[in-house]
């Protein structure tokens, strides 16, 4: 059974049940709706649509867990929430630019790995964005193997971020 039919059929478990075998239950559900026991969760950032429906296809098909969001403030709100093992960056966004983010959240997670990726001035900016602490840099406009290249060898390294 997978998650979505066992908490449709809570209801009736309930009174069926002990508390512990639906615990296990639950956790056998959720374990098969993972594709592996564990799948890197990556969160995307990135405020033009396509791009971003474009690198969470390319990396869910890959077998990672991606979450995105569309502005820099919405993605520092998920991290203080949700573990990520990686953010894909886009520098220039409204509100808060990828420059802004990275002060932020550095101060907080100097460990959290994070790939800055820019279309604009790449030959200028990636580099500064290394300065400012990014993990590593992808110019745009990318293929998909450059972007999973990228990924791999950024969740491969065991340094710090």
């Amino acid at each position: 059974m997978d998650i979505t039919a066992f908490v449709a059929d809570l209801p009736n478990r309930r009174h069926s049940s002990s508390g512990s075998r639906l615990l296990n239950e639950l956790k056998d559900a959720m374990i098969r709706r993972s594709p592996e026991p564990y799948a890197p969760t990556i969160l995307i950032v990135e405020d033009d649509p396509h791009i971003q429906r474009l690198c969470k296809r390319i990396l869910e098909e890959t077998g990672y867990f991606v979450t995105e969001d569309s502005s820099s403030k919405e993605a520092l709100a998920a991290i203080e929430t949700t573990f990520f093992d990686l953010i894909l960056l886009d520098l220039t966004m409204p509100e808060m630019d990828g420059f802004e983010f990275l002060k932020a959240v550095r101060g907080e997670l100097p460990k959290l790995k994070i790939i800055i990726m820019s279309g604009f001035m790449p030959a200028t900016m990636l580099p500064a964005a290394k300065l400012f602490g990014a993990t590593a840099t992808l110019a745009k406009p990318f293929s998909p193997d450059s972007l999973l290249s990228v990924v791999c060898q950024v969740l491969a390294d065991s340094g710090p971020g």
